[in-house]
C-alpha cells in the first residue's frame, strides 16, 4: 500500500473548518534498521501496516495555516520511529510507579504499542498479544479515565476514519 497517496487523497476529502487549511508533511522513509531497533527496544513485532506505514513515511506531520499565513506544524497525525520508541517507553515505566491514588499511570502499557495521540485525551495504539506481537486492530487509551476502547480493525481503518472525522475525538 502506498501509505503516501492514501493518506493525501484523505487529507484532500478531509472536512476544514472555514479559514484553516490543512496538509500533510511526510517524513522521510524510515530505514529496516530503524524498524528493528524499535522492536528490539520495545520487545514488540510491529504489526503489518505500521512496518508497512513507516517504511513508506517515517511520521506524519499535520501542517495547517489560517487564512493566507504561513504553515505551521499543527500536531503528529503518526509518530516516527524514535517518538514511537520515546512515548512506549515513558508509558512502560509510568506504568511500574505510583502515579494518583498510589496507582500506575498507565496501568496496560506494557501490553500495548501506542503510535500516536490525538493532542488532547487520546493515546492511540496496537494490542500486544501473543509472542509480544501488535495486532492490527487500533485502540484509544485515554488517561484521565483510564478507558480503553477499541475504534478501527486495522490502521487504514483508523486513518481513514480519523482524517475523515467519522472517529471520534477524545
Amino acid at each position: 500500500m502506498n501509505w503516501r497517496d492514501f493518506i493525501a487523497e484523505l487529507y484532500g476529502k478531509a472536512p476544514h473548518a472555514v479559514g484553516f487549511t490543512c496538509k500533510p508533511d511526510f517524513r522521510p522513509s524510515a530505514s529496516i534498521a530503524e524498524i528493528t531497533n524499535l522492536e528490539r527496544q520495545l520487545n514488540t513485532l510491529l504489526s503489518t501496516d505500521l512496518r508497512s506505514l513507516l517504511l513508506d513515511t517515517n511520521g506524519v506531520m499535520n501542517l495547517m495555516k489560517i487564512d493566507d499565513g504561513d504553515w505551521f506544524e499543527e500536531h503528529w497525525l503518526l509518530w516516527t520511529v524514535a517518538e514511537i520508541i520515546e512515548q512506549n517507553i515513558y508509558l512502560r515505566r509510568a506504568s511500574m510507579r505510583p502515579y494518583d491514588d498510589n496507582r500506575p499511570y498507565c496501568p496496560r502499557a506494557d501490553g500495548l504499542l501506542f503510535f500516536a495521540n490525538d493532542g488532547a485525551d487520546g493515546i492511540f495504539a496496537h494490542p500486544v498479544k501473543a509472542q509480544r506481537a501488535a495486532e492490527p486492530s487500533v485502540l484509544v487509551w485515554t488517561p484521565i479515565g483510564d478507558e480503553l476502547t477499541s475504534i478501527a480493525s486495522s490502521l487504514k481503518d483508523f486513518v481513514e476514519g480519523w482524517l475523515t472525522g467519522q472517529t471520534p475525538r477524545y
